[in-house]
């Protein structure tokens, strides 16, 4: 299910937009980062971990999902195996990488 930025804003005003859509949204291939950093910041814990383990989401929201206030959204944010593999637990801020907070190099596979 593909949703314009538009349709998803409208949707959510007018509360449509189900438990069930928005966890289906958050693994969408062509999904906006828009759209997914809304979702990233959702209410329901379960629709923010459905974006934390998504191999769709961009790092930054990664980033982010690995500060929510639920630790199986955290952990799932820190192990996405695209998160992992490429940026080996770092982000980049001005070409410097920013080790994360609780992230362990030795939990890789």
């Amino acid at each position: 299910m593909i949703i314009s930025d538009k349709e998803f804003c409208a949707q959510e005003a007018l509360g449509t937009l189900t438990f069930k859509v928005k966890r289906s949204l958050a693994g969408e291939r062509k999904l906006s980062n828009e759209i997914r950093r809304h979702l990233a910041h959702d209410p329901d814990w379960p629709v923010r971990h459905a974006v934390a383990v998504s191999s769709n989401t961009p790092m930054i929201i990664l980033h982010e999902l690995t500060k929510d206030e639920i630790e199986r959204v955290r952990m799932s944010a820190k192990s996405n195996t695209d998160f992992r593999n490429r940026h080996e637990g770092h982000l980049y801020k001005d070409g410097q990488p920013i080790k994360l907070e609780g992230y362990n190099d030795q939990q890789r596979n």
